[in-house]
């Protein structure tokens, strides 16, 4: 399958897409559980390959406080079953294609992978950036190469220390 037989197979694209937007909603009531405010923006699916592009800049989520610039929060979800950073299965940790990086114009500023498993929530920063690496790999379920940005298990945190740090950069939660 190439890139293009990817992305016109509504049934894959479709259904992966709704897992994503499954775990943007358990990860923003996870965060406004922990006292933030929350914007997962509205779920919404293209109509046509050619509108594809102008999903590039979309938030998965915005996390902030009341009276404070929100934070764009990316989140991934993965088949693992993790309950933490120490029993993640790999290193480093897929963040995001290199291409959808480079399309978007406001750069997540978090990265929160999601065990579609257990649940569990991990975390990092993308001022981290300089430290990250590529990666090229061939995605089993979409059947095509793919060059990846990736960071090192060291440069994350677990969901808890994650929100400790944001709500100190947010002076306190809510």
């Amino acid at each position: 399958m190439t890139t293009k037989e990817w992305i016109e197979n509504d049934e894959l694209f479709f259904g992966e897409l709704e897992t994503g937007h499954k775990m943007q909603r358990y990860a923003g009531r996870r965060l406004l559980d922990a006292g933030f405010v929350v914007q997962v923006p509205p779920s919404t699916k293209r109509k046509s390959r050619s509108e594809i592009d102008s999903y590039a800049d979309e938030a998965d989520i915005w996390v902030g406080a009341w009276g404070q610039a929100p934070t764009k929060v990316e989140v991934k979800s993965r088949k693992y079953d993790f309950q933490g950073v120490a029993d993640y299965p790999y290193d480093p940790i897929f963040l995001t294609t290199v291409q959808s990086w480079e399309a978007a114009t406001t750069k997540p500023a978090v990265f929160l992978i999601v065990s579609q498993v257990s649940g569990a929530i991990i975390a990092t920063s993308s001022v981290h950036r300089a430290e990250w690496m590529q990666t090229r790999t061939f995605d089993t379920k979409r059947q095509i190469r793919v060059t990846n940005h990736a960071a090192l298990k060291n440069r994350f945190v677990s969901f808890e220390a994650f929100c400790i740090a944001l709500a100190t950069k947010f002076g306190g939660s809510e």
